[in-house]
C-alpha cells in the first residue's frame, strides 16, 4: 500500500467492551485547502499485540470505552490515553470505523479523514458535515462532532507539533471512506480530499457568536416521514422551535420532545382570525419569540399578518394574498388579458353564449383561484369538458375556511414545464435551480373526461435539459414576477411553461420514457415564459430534498432563518451556498399515483417493494422515499378533488439520464398495491 511521504506511525490501543484491541495507524496532515481548516488522514491496520509494555493489562480500565496512543518505535513507553472528555462523539467515531476491521482479515484497512479547526469559529449548521457529504461515493459514513452555536477554537499549535492526540480530540467532523482496494486507500483519500472542498466551501460556520433564538412554527406536517429532515435542520441550526397546530397532532407526543421545544394546541383553521390567534398563542407562551413562519399554503398571508403586528421579519402579507390567489397572480402577468374568471358554473355558461367576446380557444386550463398540489387543475378541449371542469374547481372549498369559490380560466401552454426555485435576500439571487417537470396525465390529446385529466407531478427532474438561452429566460422572467408581486427575501417555488419553446417532450419507443427534443416542426414565435403559479415558500419535502442531496442547499432551513430577521442574513447568506461543482448526480423526484380511488389492501406497498427488490431500493438508487400508506388508507385518484400520490421518491444516477429514467419506470412497475372499492 503506497503512502505519502509526510506520514506519521502510531500504535493505537482499543478498549471496548472489556476488550483491548491493537491497531497500527499511518497518518498525514493535507495541505490547508479551506479557510477554516485542514483534513487529517488516518488509515488503520489490526495490529499484533506489543511484546512491551502495552500487552500489560491495564486493570484500572472498566467496560468504559477509550482510545490509548503509543510510540511504534519505543518499546519502553506506556501507552497514553487520548482525552475526549470534551468531544466524546469523535470517539465513538473512530470506534465504529476501528470495529470494521475482521480480526481474520489483517491485510484489510480502515480509513478515515478528520477535520481539524485552525481559526475560532461558531458554529451555523452542527450537522453539515453529513448534510454535505451525503451520497458522497466515497463516504461510508459522515459523522460532525459538534453541538449547534458551538464555540470552537482553533488546533493549530497541536498541528504544528504533530500532537497525535490532541488532533484527534480536536477535530471537529470525521468521514470513512467507503472499503476499497488497500492498495488504492491513499487514492482515495486525495479524491476524497477533493470532494471535502468541492462540498465544505462554504458559509456552516461563523467568525461572530450566535444566540439562540425561538421560532413560532404554524401548522405541522402530516406525518414525520414526509418532514422529519426540516425538524432535523431547526435543531441543528440551534432554533427553539415551537409547533402550533390543533389538539392531538403527532408532534404533540412527547418522544418527539428533541425536535421542538415545545407544542401549543391552537385553532389553526385559516380563517379572517387566524392572524388574530396566532398573535394571542404567541404572546401567550410565556417566552421571547424571535419570528413566525409556516409553510402551509392557506396559512401564509395569516402568518404574514400576525409577524407584522410583532415587528417579525416577513414580506408584505399583501405579497401573499397575491401569490395565493392565481386569477390575482395572473393579472400582473404580461398575458393576463388571455385569461378570466368565473365563480360558478354561471358565469362559465354566461361566457360561452357571450357573442361580443371571442370564442374560445382549446385547450384550455381551469383551476381553483385557491389551491395547490395541482388539485382540480384540469385541461379541458372543448364546451362540455368546460362546465365539468369549472363546477369540479369551484366546489373545491365547499366545506372549508376559503370563503373563495372562484376558479380561473386559462390557456393550456404545451411548451415543457418547469419548477423554477428561488433564494432572495434584499431582491438579490442568492441561489436558483431549474428543474424538468415531466409530462402528467393531463398533457395527453385524449377526450376522457375532464376529471381525470390531471397535472399531478409524475417525474421532476433536477438540472434541467432546456436550452440555456430559455433557461436565463426563466431565471429573468420569473425573478422579476416574484419582485413585481411585492416580494424580497425567502425561498419560493415557482412553476411554469416555456410557450413555443425549441424542445418538447417526445415520448421515446425505445426506452418507454419521455426525451427532451428538438420540436419536430419549428415554430415561427420566439420562445416566452408562462408563470403558473409562485408558490411563496419552499417547494413540498420531496422536491425540497431533491435540492439539498443535489447541490446541498436546504430550502427550510433557509427559510426559518430568514423568519429571524436581520440579525441571521449572514447565516442565511452563507448556508444558500451550493456545491462548488454543481450537482453531484442525475436526480428526480418519482412520483407513484393511483388510477382510481379506493381503500388500500396492500399492508405497506412500500416496505413489500424494498423487500422484493433489494437491487432497485439501495442508498445509490435512492436518497429518500415517502410511502405513507399503510393497509385500510383511502386513498384518492384523479376524480377526486385531492391529492392523489400514493408514494414519492428521490431517486439518483451517476451514470446517466437514461439510467435515472429507467429507474423511475422501474420503481411504478413494481410498486405493488391493491385497492377496494369506496
Amino acid at each position: 500500500m503506497s503512502v505519502p511521504k509526510s506520514n506519521r506511525a502510531q500504535g493505537l490501543l482499543l478498549h471496548h467492551e472489556g476488550r483491548k484491541t491493537f491497531f497500527h495507524c499511518q497518518w498525514s496532515v493535507n495541505p490547508a485547502k479551506l479557510s477554516y481548516g485542514v483534513s487529517v488522514d488516518l488509515v488503520f491496520k489490526r495490529a499484533l499485540q506489543p511484546s512491551t509494555p502495552a500487552e500489560q493489562p491495564l486493570s484500572h480500565l472498566d467496560r468504559t470505552t477509550s482510545l490509548w496512543h503509543y510510540d511504534l518505535e519505543n518499546n519502553s513507553a506506556s501507552p497514553e490515553r487520548i482525552a475526549f472528555d470534551g468531544s466524546p462523539s469523535v470517539l465513538d467515531f473512530l470506534t465504529s470505523a476501528l470495529g470494521c476491521l475482521p480480526e481474520n482479515h489483517p491485510e484489510d484497512v480502515a480509513a478515515v479523514k478528520l477535520l481539524v479547526p485552525t481559526v475560532d469559529m461558531y458554529v451555523s449548521r452542527s450537522d453539515a458535515i453529513e448534510m454535505r457529504m451525503k451520497d458522497c461515493v466515497l463516504v461510508e459514513q459522515a459523522r460532525s462532532f459538534v453541538e449547534p452555536l458551538q464555540h470552537i477554537k482553533a488546533a493549530t499549535h497541536s498541528i504544528e507539533v504533530n500532537d497525535f492526540a490532541a488532533i484527534c480530540a480536536g477535530s471537529i467532523g470525521g468521514v470513512q471512506l467507503r472499503s476499497y482496494d488497500p492498495g488504492e486507500t491513499w487514492l482515495q483519500l486525495g479524491n476524497l480530499e477533493e470532494q471535502f472542498v468541492n462540498r465544505l466551501s462554504y458559509g456552516w460556520l461563523s467568525s461572530r457568536p450566535l444566540a439562540r433564538k425561538r421560532l413560532a412554527f404554524i401548522q405541522g406536517r402530516a406525518d414525520a416521514e414526509g418532514s422529519i429532515e426540516m425538524w432535523r435542520s431547526a435543531k441543528a441550526l440551534g432554533i427553539a422551535l415551537v409547533v402550533f397546530d390543533a389538539q392531538g397532532h403527532w408532534l404533540q407526543d412527547p418522544k418527539w420532545s428533541d425536535l421542538r421545544e415545545a407544542f401549543v394546541p391552537m385553532d389553526i383553521t385559516p380563517d379572517q382570525e387566524l392572524p388574530a390567534r396566532i398573535v394571542q398563542a404567541v404572546r401567550s407562551y410565556g417566552k421571547p419569540f424571535h419570528g413566525i413562519m409556516t409553510v402551509s399554503d392557506a396559512r401564509l398571508s395569516a402568518a404574514a399578518r400576525a409577524a407584522q403586528q410583532m415587528s417579525f421579519a416577513t414580506n408584505p402579507a399583501d405579497a401573499y394574498d397575491i401569490a395565493g390567489d392565481k386569477y390575482l397572480t395572473r393579472k400582473l402577468e404580461p398575458s393576463a388579458s388571455e385569461s378570466f374568471q368565473c365563480t360558478d358554473v354561471g358565469q362559465a355558461h354566461d361566457r360561452l353564449k357571450n357573442a361580443s367576446l371571442p370564442s374560445l380557444r382549446y385547450p384550455l386550463i381551469v383551476k381553483p383561484c385557491t389551491g395547490w398540489g395541482s388539485e382540480c387543475v384540469t385541461r379541458v378541449d372543448d364546451d362540455d369538458m368546460l362546465i365539468e371542469a369549472v363546477a369540479k374547481a369551484c366546489s373545491r372549498h365547499d366545506n372549508s375556511a376559503f370563503a373563495s369559490t372562484g376558479c380561473v380560466v386559462e390557456p393550456y401552454i404545451s411548451g415543457p414545464e418547469f419548477d423554477a426555485n428561488f433564494v432572495l435576500l434584499n431582491g438579490d439571487v442568492l441561489f436558483f435551480e431549474i428543474a424538468d417537470d415531466y409530462p402528467s396525465r393531463g398533457d395527453s390529446r385524449s377526450t376522457e373526461l375532464a376529471a381525470n385529466c390531471d397535472f399531478l407531478e409524475t417525474q421532476v427532474v433536477s438540472s434541467a435539459g432546456l436550452p440555456v438561452q430559455e433557461q436565463a429566460m426563466i431565471r429573468d422572467h420569473i425573478h422579476a414576477s416574484i419582485i413585481r408581486q411585492g416580494f424580497h427575501s425567502g425561498v419560493y417555488h415557482c412553476e411554469g411553461r416555456v410557450r413555443d419553446s425549441t424542445v418538447e417532450f417526445r415520448l421515446n419507443p425505445s426506452t418507454g420514457h419521455f426525451d427532451l427534443t428538438p420540436r419536430a416542426t419549428k415554430g415561427t414565435e420566439k420562445p416566452s415564459v408562462y408563470l403558473v403559479e409562485n408558490n411563496a415558500r419552499p417547494p413540498g419535502y420531496m422536491v425540497a430534498n431533491l435540492t439539498a442531496v443535489t447541490y446541498g442547499v436546504d430550502y427550510f432551513a433557509l427559510q426559518m432563518l430568514f423568519a429571524l430577521g436581520a440579525e441571521e442574513q449572514d447565516r442565511f447568506r452563507g448556508l444558500a451556498m451550493p456545491f462548488r461543482d454543481g450537482a453531484q448526480y442525475y436526480s428526480m423526484v418519482q412520483y407513484v399515483s393511483p388510477t382510481h380511488s379506493g381503500v388500500l389492501v396492500t399492508e405497506d406497498p412500500g416496505k413489500e417493494m424494498a423487500a422484493r427488490c433489494p437491487d432497485l431500493v439501495h442508498r445509490d438508487n435512492i436518497a429518500v422515499s415517502w410511502s405513507p400508506k399503510r393497509k385500510g388508507d383511502r386513498v384518492y385518484g384523479p376524480e377526486s378533488k385531492e391529492t392523489a400520490w400514493l408514494s414519492r421518491y428521490v431517486l439518483t444516477s451517476r451514470q446517466s439520464l437514461d439510467h435515472l429514467l429507467e429507474l423511475g419506470d422501474r420503481i411504478v412497475r413494481e410498486y405493488k398495491y391493491e385497492l377496494d372499492t369506496i
